[in-house]
């Protein structure tokens, strides 16, 4: 790793040191050479040969591009609290628990190089951090060094013909447009088509494979997006996701556990359209899911079928401010679960291998103040909503954006969440709703104060119904 780093210094050393005017305007650089500074001498000595270049020097008077490199990325630093969920509490919603109040400080740090040849790209995107202050686990303490450098992104893509690229590497892979499928990063290689008017991909991620020396169960995905501007305010996206993987159930004797080959499938269509009134726009998600699932040695089948619906809604206001509503809904049975597990052939949720990631609440999903890769109060399983609940989600949320100036903006938002299907053990639906405010002040061109905070009321769905809340003020810089 360190070694790459000094190699993208070293390349950046070398081009600000010979073509430093070139780089920052982006322009081609013809290479000098003994045959070229010969006949710029024999233009100025007659001029009537000044457009003669002799036959042995029209291949040194070619031209040649050269490598543009760029560097980007951000560091911050972020104070938060949070209240009755996260990772370290043993029981949401329960100021019971010694660990229902955190304080954590961190630093996160999330480089990007690029190289740019011709037709060919290069991608990287490394991230230092967290660095949790007094952590010994992540180098914030005293004399200790935490390894804390994670690959993001590393790929290339090179453009054959005017059209056509191929990429290959790591990169954030979005199977639809909202990530209510898959967002997440993963080994991929892509064929992609692009025109003026419309896109289309061919994707192959591999999230589990086998590594030297192992072997474990694979976890492959296909995708295949089609995109279309219909004009210049609609556009529609098609989507097909294929996924392959290994998973464990409940089976139907409800105590037995039972592994085997499961096998996903998801269509949908994405649709936006602008000003369909004044100032209004309007988007719209449809995706039909189908799961099956084969136990080893003969043992019980699965065969499932979900769905998910989104639809939003925001205007324009007078003044820079912006109202929305988002309404989303997904399938579910109120007894698929028992004890947390999925039992076979009870399955009718929407399966979200990365539930985490796609758009809820702030606290609700930890997706807004706690957004940052590899936190601590990252993992799915403990997420307070989740697009694959097993009984289901009935979602509306209200926004309202407002842009002060060009260094104040703001946001609230007020969410409420039902269960499709009610909890057999309360016998309620009644998920629970939430209010978050975010400000935003850009002190300089390059750096900015974010304030969040959130509060989760729980509904009588729940047993324990202490409020979470988590409050987060963050300090960035961009470069």
């Amino acid at each position: 790793m360190i070694g790459l780093l000094n190699l993208f210094i070293i390349i950046s050393c070398i081009q600000t040191h010979a073509e430093s005017k070139n780089i920052e305007q982006g322009i081609k650089k013809t290479e000098s050479s003994p045959a070229l500074e010969k006949t710029q001498a024999e233009k100025k000595e007659d001029p009537g040969n000044a457009d003669k270049p002799k036959e042995d020097d029209k291949l040194e008077l070619q031209s040649t591009e050269s490598w543009k490199f760029k560097f980007s990325g951000w560091v911050s630093v972020e104070h938060e609290t949070i209240e009755n969920f996260g990772e370290a509490v043993t029981k949401n919603f329960t100021s019971s628990d010694r660990l229902n109040a955190q304080t954590d400080t961190n630093l996160l740090a999330n480089l990007q190089f690029n190289l740019e040849k011709e037709e060919l790209k290069f991608d990287s995107v490394f991230e230092i951090g967290e660095i949790f202050y007094g952590d010994s686990s992540t180098g914030g303490n005293q004399g200790l060094r935490g390894k804390n450098i994670e690959i993001r992104n590393f790929n290339f893509e090179e453009k054959y013909d005017k059209d056509w690229y191929f990429k290959v590497g790591l990169w954030t892979v979005n199977a639809d447009p909202r990530g209510f499928i898959l967002s997440d990063h993963h080994a991929a290689a892509q064929i992609k088509y692009e025109s003026e008017s419309s896109a289309a991909q061919l994707w192959v991620a591999n999230a589990v494979d086998s590594k030297p020396g192992t072997v474990v169960a694979k976890d492959i995905y296909i995708g295949l997006n089609y995109n279309k501007n219909l004009n210049e305010k609609n556009n529609i996206n098609l989507f097909l996701t294929q996924r392959s993987t290994r998973e464990t159930f409940l089976d139907n004797d409800l105590v037995t556990l039972i592994t085997g080959a499961s096998t996903y499938v998801w269509l949908g269509v994405h649709s936006t359209h602008q000003d369909i009134f004044e100032k209004t726009n309007f988007e719209f998600n449809l995706i039909g899911n189908k799961s099956e699932f084969k136990a080893e040695a003969g043992g019980s089948k699965d065969s499932n079928s979900a769905w998910l619906g989104h639809a939003r809604i925001d205007r324009a206001l007078f003044k820079s401010w912006d109202l929305g509503l988002d309404l989303l809904g997904t399938s579910g049975t109120s007894d698929s679960r028992v004890s947390g597990v999925q039992v076979v052939g009870r399955r009718q949720n929407f399966a979200s291998p990365n539930p985490s990631a796609a758009y809820l609440l702030t606290v609700a999903t930890n997706d807004g103040g706690d957004d940052a890769a590899g936190s601590v109060r990252g993992s799915a399983a403990n997420q307070i909503a989740r697009l694959d609940l097993g009984e289901g989600l009935r979602l509306a949320v209200l926004s309202l954006n407002k842009d002060i100036n060009e260094r104040w903006s703001g946001l609230v938002r007020l969410g409420k969440i039902q269960s499709a299907s009610e909890n057999t053990a309360t016998r309620s639906n009644d998920y629970g709703s939430e209010i978050d405010l975010k400000v935003k002040f850009k002190s300089s061109r390059n750096t900015a104060w974010i304030f969040e905070a959130g509060v989760f009321t729980p509904g009588k769905y729940f047993v324990d119904r202490d409020p979470a809340k988590l409050v987060t003020i963050k300090y960035k810089v961009d470069f």
